[in-house]
């Protein structure tokens, strides 16, 4: 399956949307609380849409400290990078927090995330162990088996 890079595109929406939520005010109003974990992945499991099987990026968001599930979410891999800035943007607003840091295992996750680190101020790490990601996974496999 081949990578799509974020563009200059994707990269200009996020700006724009975290600009937004810097100019109403918001931003600055939000309390800052630990670290989230972030991974994404295509879904074993095809979707069937306007006819022809795809399949889908399945996201999960956790909070590394509780371990706790934040969200998890099927994108259409035609547009997944778009939607996983909006689904942090309303994330964001939705818990009235912003993390401070993000936590990611891959560089593609990182890159897509980047634009709204940058101009939000949120920090984001490189992790090959993703614990709370990780659990999550586990759950949503046994769950798939039995």
């Amino acid at each position: 399956r081949r990578k799509i890079p974020p563009t200059r595109a994707h990269t200009s929406f996020a700006l724009k949307a975290s600009a937004a939520l810097v100019k109403d005010g918001q931003a600055t109003k939000l309390a800052t609380t630990g670290a989230w974990e972030f991974e994404f992945y295509h879904s074993p499991i095809p979707s069937k849409r306007r006819g022809r099987f795809i399949y889908p990026y399945f996201a999960i968001w956790a909070d590394h400290n509780s371990g706790s599930s934040i969200r998890t979410q099927l994108l259409d891999p035609r547009s997944h990078i778009q939607a996983l800035q909006e689904l942090f943007l309303n994330m964001v607003l939705d818990r009235e927090c912003l993390p401070d840091f993000v936590l990611v295992r891959r560089a593609e996750a990182r890159a897509i995330l980047a634009p709204l680190a940058q101009s939000l101020g949120f920090g984001m790490q490189m992790r090959m162990n993703l614990s709370a990601i990780d659990s999550q996974n586990r759950a949503i496999l046994n769950h798939l088996i039995y």
